[in-house]
Order: C-alpha cells, then structure tokens, then sequence
C-alpha cells in the first residue's frame, strides 16, 4: 500500500520571509512611509500567500489564482500604483444605482464630513454632494440641489 503524502503549508514560512524582505526595502528607503504604515498597507499579502500555498498544495487553480490576482491589485492600491479616483466611483456607482431604480441613497462612514482630507481635498463632502446632486440630477429634486450647492458655497466662503 502506497503511503499518503502528506502536504505541507507553506504560507506562514512563505508571509515572513516576505515581511522580512519588505521590512528591510523600508530600512534601506527603497519603501517610503513609517513602519507600520508599511506593515498595515501589506495585509493583501495574506490573499498572495494564501494562494501560492494554494498552488504549492495542489487545492485548485482558479481559487488560488484569484487570491493571487486579489491581493496583487489591492497590494498595488495600497502603495498608490494604482490610483483609483475615488469621487468617480462613487458617482458612477449612483448612476447604476438611479438607473436600476433605487430611490435613496445612504452616505456612511466613520466620519462623512471627513471625506477627501486623504484624498488631499479640502472641501470632500461638499464636492462630492455637488457632484452627486449635478450628475444624478433626475433623483434629485431641484430644491435639494439648490440647497446642496448653497451650503457647499458657504463651506468654501465663496
């Protein structure tokens, strides 16, 4: 009788040995920003490292492949190779929204009036309920519009 191989993870071998590496880029200033900035922008690599253990393993190719391609995209967002422009989604997504017949929609985060200040906008909120009441201008009454963009007037001091 033929024994089992047994398999082995590889992902937590694999997650320090690339921790280290980017760790030290970020010593030797390869990496710019603090160290847990760093550490806290690498968390996609837990979807890379989980699908090459995936791949090593021989559990698939496609659920392995994603985590891959997950976690390289978001890996590249975090370090601003690939800038996406946030105020575009956003608005984007309230068009499909208007368009598949939703009638309200709800803006939450952990601090609304906040919005942009990463982004380098000064005055995020305001832009973006303008650009959201100009753009999906059918949702939104001509009232509401007029008073979005007094109050955004006022925000800037204009």
């Amino acid at each position: 009788m033929e024994k089992e191989r047994r398999h082995f993870s590889i992902f937590w071998p694999i997650l320090l040995i690339t921790v280290g590496i980017v760790l030290f880029l970020n010593n030797i200033g390869t990496i710019s920003g603090g160290t847990w900035e760093v550490i806290w922008n690498l968390w996609p690599l837990l979807f890379i490292v989980g699908g090459i253990d995936g791949l090593v393993n021989r559990s698939g190719f496609a659920g392995p492949m994603v985590g891959i391609g997950l976690g390289t995209i978001f890996l590249l967002g975090n370090f601003g190779y690939l800038p996406v422009p946030a105020l575009d989604v956003l608005i984007e997504e309230a068009r499909m929204l208007q368009e598949a017949g939703v009638h309200e929609l709800n803006l939450i985060a952990q601090d609304t009036t906040d919005y942009g200040h990463d982004l380098g906008m000064k005055d995020g909120l305001a832009t973006l309920l303008e650009r959201l009441t100009d753009e999906v201008r059918d949702a939104v009454p001509a009232a509401l519009r007029e008073v979005v963009r007094w109050v955004a007037q006022g925000r800037r001091g204009s």
